[in-house]
């Protein structure tokens, strides 16, 4: 039977900057996708924003247009 030799790796110790580093790459990409949330979440109010201005504006037109029906159709 032939002998195999086997070698043992400890682990070193990893100075605390090492450390700090990778999880500020971690918090980096937790960052980034909490920016690109708001971004996006920025995009919809933006977007609802001129959605109710757009409905505000042809509720105004309607309601003219119905005023002016109402004054014409009373002056008959």
């Amino acid at each position: 039977m032939a002998a195999v030799g086997v070698e043992i790796k400890h682990p070193e110790a990893v100075p605390e900057e090492a450390c700090s580093a990778k999880a500020t790459k971690q918090g980096e990409g937790l960052r980034q996708y909490y920016l690109q949330h708001i971004h996006e979440l920025q995009l919809q109010v933006r977007q609802k924003t001129h959605n109710l201005n757009r409905l505000e504006a042809q509720r105004n037109e309607l309601n003219s247009r119905g005023s002016m029906d109402l004054f014409s159709n009373s002056h008959l």
